[in-house]
């Protein structure tokens, strides 16, 4: 625990590090490393890093180098003097390439002027910008130009502390956005669980309804069935009574134990959400309520992965197996049931729609059967 509270922690620190580049001539170094010594503190207090193009390493290509520290600066100070503005590539590419940056707001742009110079008009791009030391007077005009040196890394120090702040609360505010996603994310997640539980216990109550019904119907169809055979059986003691003396017995009858309801489930695949949802409600029923529930996956589950017999007659043999059909109903499901799909696609569900229709057409529509299905969105 306290290595990972400490790797935040650097973590922490490296984020808020200021990048500062230093675009200069290297004629004016000796004041480049004079200004590198006054922003010592900020630097060994982990608040800066700075860059120039005597870091170069051996061997790399130089311009992308330079570039990519440039472009990656969140300060970037121009050591202005003659040298600077007459080399090509500092007040050519550098200077554009930080002028745009600046535009763009991605990072903050500080003109020094080290040397008098020709700067302070139009034609000069940092021309605009607040310069630096005070007054834009250049520091070798000063008579103490240490003093010069140390207003410069005061004003570059109070850019640092404002442009920490502002990457630390930029990371306090991604943190909480982040974890009002992740909030969001968990509240959807509950809600479409519940959703789907909601669901399931709808299609149990459905099914456990339409069983009662089922064995209600049976019950009523026994004792027709018992009522017909005592009328029999009476009818039979009566004949043999006027035959012969002696009266005969029947033995009783009795009811075979009762199989698992058997479920068959028809739907379309639209996508594999809708597929897993499915297969889901179909495994609810066998591990949940003893329903002996059967569904295509169950097939493509194990090798070989498709019915001996083919699919076209495995879909009508299961049909004909199941007491119940249930129709897990959607758009796609009603395009491919009535045949209005593009051929080729959706063959399963149109040939179990014929198969259906078939069903309904010799029952001469009442239906028994077939139990319509639909999810919530």
């Amino acid at each position: 625990m306290q290595a990972l509270i400490s790797s935040l922690l650097e973590e922490l620190v490296s984020e808020a590090i200021i990048k500062i580049f230093y675009s200069y001539s290297r004629k004016d170094l000796d004041m480049r490393n004079t200004l590198e010594d006054h922003l010592s503190a900020l630097r060994q207090a982990n608040k800066i890093s700075t860059w120039h193009d005597l870091e170069l390493e051996a061997g790399t290509e130089w311009e992308p180098a330079i570039l990519n520290k440039l472009d990656t600066a969140d300060i970037i100070l121009l050591l202005v003097s003659r040298n600077f503005i007459a080399s090509k590539y500092c007040y050519g590419i550098e200077l554009r390439r930080a002028i745009d940056r600046h535009t763009e707001g991605t990072a903050r742009v500080i003109p020094i002027i080290l040397r008098p110079c020709d700067w302070n008009h139009a034609d000069v791009p940092f021309s605009k910008l607040n310069v630096l030391p005070t007054h834009a007077k250049a520091i070798t005009s000063w008579s103490d130009q240490e003093e010069a040196f140390m207003i410069v890394a005061q004003k570059i120090r109070e850019t640092v502390d404002q442009l920490r702040a502002r990457k630390l609360a930029e990371r306090q505010a991604k943190e909480q956005q982040a974890e009002q996603e992740r909030i969001e994310r968990e509240q959807q997640r509950q809600a479409e669980e519940q959703e789907r539980l909601r669901q399931t216990e709808q299609l149990r109550q459905q099914l456990a309804a339409e069983e009662a019904r089922r064995k209600q119907r049976e019950l009523d169809r026994q004792r027709q069935e018992q009522l017909k055979q005592e009328a029999a059986r009476k009818q039979q003691q009566a004949t043999q009574l006027k035959q012969s003396p002696e009266a005969t017995r029947e033995k009783p009858v009795t009811a075979e134990a009762q199989a698992p309801t058997k479920v068959f489930v028809s739907y379309s695949w639209d996508s594999n959400n809708h597929k897993d949802r499915v297969v889901a409600v179909a495994n609810t029923l066998r591990k949940s309520w003893g329903i002996e529930a059967d569904i295509d996956e169950y097939v493509r589950a194990k090798p070989p992965y498709t019915p001996e017999q083919g699919w076209d007659l495995w879909m009508e043999k299961r049909i004909e197996w199941a007491e119940f059909v249930l129709i897990v109903c959607t758009e796609t499901y009603k395009r491919r049931f009535r045949g209005d799909e593009e051929p080729g696609v959706g063959r399963g569900v149109t040939w179990e729609g014929t198969i259906i229709r078939q069903n309904l057409y010799n029952d001469q529509l009442r239906n028994t059967k077939f139990i319509p299905v639909v999810f919530s969105a």
